[in-house]
């Protein structure tokens, strides 16, 4: 997420996720917090975001077996009742499927490696 505002703000926690199928039935996964290997680095500190700054968050599962649902748009929000974005990306979840989801974690600038 990107603060495009002229203001700075602030994100926490986890970003605010829904998820669709190709005919744009909603596809319920099992979303749990996931820190990965860093326990101790990840957390739900608050992020904030000076205009043009921008904060990530990622994501894992396992791909689901044959005859899944896959899911062709992620709606995403920065906060629950935010305003969703829409992302194409075509996932091979399905529901009750575990997508673990990351913390927000400032995004490194734009054009910078590694």
């Amino acid at each position: 997420t990107t603060n495009t505002s002229t203001e700075a703000c602030v994100v926490i926690g986890t970003p605010d996720l829904a998820f669709a199928s190709a005919d744009g039935n909603s596809v319920y996964p099992e979303v749990a917090v996931w820190t990965g290997f860093a326990q101790d680095i990840l957390g739900e500190e608050p992020i904030t975001l000076a205009p043009g700054e921008s904060a990530m968050s990622q994501s894992t599962w396992r791909g689901s077996g044959a005859g899944a649902v896959t899911v062709a748009q992620v709606y995403v929000a920065p906060w629950e009742g935010a305003r969703r974005s829409i992302v194409n990306e075509p996932l091979d979840f399905e529901t009750g499927s575990l997508l673990e989801v990351t913390p927000w974690t400032a995004a490194p600038p734009a054009g910078s490696v590694g």
